[in-house]
């Protein structure tokens, strides 16, 4: 019987993934506002390198009763560019030569090995950039608690931060930071110094390293991130800068790629999204908190109607056992193409649709616009194989028999106007 060969376990691996949904439910399925961001693909991309998105901040204004006054104050509209810099993310999986040769009478054997390797490969490239599009740039993953530290296991501040970690994963640390305004360091300097996970406690939000002096200095309050992940001064590229990015906390919102704190704080709802002040969310209940906010984005922000609200799953939950008391029932939300849940809600004037998504950290409320988000990419897909176009995606190694299945990703999220978002916080989770 002729030896199977690499070219073998390529045909099979076409046949599964090409031109089926495959890839959009590893990647896609259980991550909802990934799912629901509107795919823009390589459009307006400027040369490879970035897309321009005008932010516009002030309306032609020269109006009035008497016309030689109006003419003599005319402008026009006020608008500055944001470049938003396509990022980089890479997944690799490895078949030692052994292996195969040991399939030789045996292909099907070999090809169910592949599959669950490149099929994992797909899902926690999906699950990491859905991560990344609700965060703010940093690339931090978890924090560790006050007194969270005992021996090699870390205690993270929020236990549902653990679900982002992996057995046999490499973690590094920061001290100064999440990464998010660039100027963080990491521990043990430059890229950072690593340390490998060997067991995880989704339950009890912990981690445990092999070695957690192989961090120097680790200490409570330090930032955790995937290995290469983290941005600040690390040296390592960024990935994307994110919803919490585009939608800043406070009124003084950070450096967004070119546009400087400065800049977006002439009017940091137009540059970075409404916030609804503390003292109106004093006393309500989540349900109250979300009706006011929709009040908010229309008689104070002078902002649209929005069509989704965003919170996570935790948050949700509690939203929906208060809204059942009033009639509200959680339903198939008709407009996902994976069966998400959600539930209608009157906000501001319109019934729109509640979703949850993990990712969206506890505490944290959206009511967004989302036609005027849009994740943006390089090649034809979001996530794309190296070799892509070739019959064979696994690639020889240098100086080993080995071969590698490689994802690559240059992704962009990008929001064309902040002003038409809110952001406000959940009960239990002030600021």
């Amino acid at each position: 019987m002729a030896a199977s060969t690499i070219d073998t376990y390529a045909g099979m691996l076409k046949e599964r993934y090409v031109g089926t949904d495959l890839i959009d439910k590893l990647v896609f399925s259980e991550n909802a506002f990934l799912e629901m961001l509107k795919k823009r693909g390589s459009h307006d991309i400027v040369g490879g390198k970035y897309i321009v998105v005008p932010i516009q901040y002030g309306l032609p204004n020269a109006t009035g009763a008497n016309f030689a006054l109006a003419q003599a104050t005319a402008n026009n509209t006020r608008t500055t560019p944001v470049q938003v810099g396509m990022g980089d993310y890479f997944g690799i999986v490895r078949i030692g030569e052994k292996t195969m040769a040991s399939s030789e009478t045996n292909s099907q054997a070999f090809f169910k090995n592949e599959v669950l390797e490149v099929d994992g490969l797909y899902v926690q490239a999906g699950e990491r950039l859905s991560y990344y599009s609700t965060g703010n740039g940093g690339g931090a993953l978890a924090k560790i608690a006050v007194g969270g530290i005992s021996g090699n296991t870390l205690t993270l501040t929020s236990a549902p931060d653990a679900a982002n970690f992996e057995v046999n994963g490499w973690v590094c640390a920061s001290g100064d930071g999440d990464g998010s305004l660039g100027t963080e360091t990491l521990r043990g300097g430059g890229t950072g110094a690593a340390a490998q996970i060997t067991n995880v406690s989704r339950a009890a939000g912990t981690i445990t390293l092999n070695d957690a002096t192989l961090i120097p200095g680790l200490a409570a309050g330090d930032w955790l991130s995937n290995q290469g992940d983290f941005y600040g001064a690390s040296g390592n590229p960024i990935i994307m800068r994110g919803l919490q990015a585009w939608i800043a906390a406070s009124d003084t919102p950070p450096t967004l790629w070119n546009v400087s704190t400065a800049t977006r704080s002439i009017d940091p709802q137009r540059f970075a999204g409404c916030r609804m002040p503390t003292s109106e969310l004093v006393g309500l209940g989540l349900d109250e908190r979300l009706s006011k906010a929709g009040a908010f984005m229309r008689t104070n922000f002078k902002t649209r109607v929005p069509t989704a609200g965003w919170c996570n799953p935790l948050d949700w939950q509690v939203l929906e056992t208060q809204l059942r008391g009033k009639g509200y029932r959680a339903e198939t939300d008709d407009s996902t193409k994976w069966g998400f849940t959600s539930i209608k809600y009157n906000v501001g004037g319109t019934l729109i649709p509640i979703r949850a998504d993990r990712h969206i950290p506890r505490g944290q409320f959206y009511l967004i616009r989302e036609d005027d988000f849009g994740l943006h990419w390089l090649s034809d897909e979001l996530i794309y194989p190296q070799g892509n176009g070739t019959s064979n995606k696994w690639m020889p190694m240098y100086n080993s028999t080995d071969v590698e299945f490689r994802l690559i990703s240059h992704p962009a999220f990008v929001n064309y106007t902040p002003r038409n978002q809110m952001r406000f916080s959940t009960p239990g989770f002030d600021s």
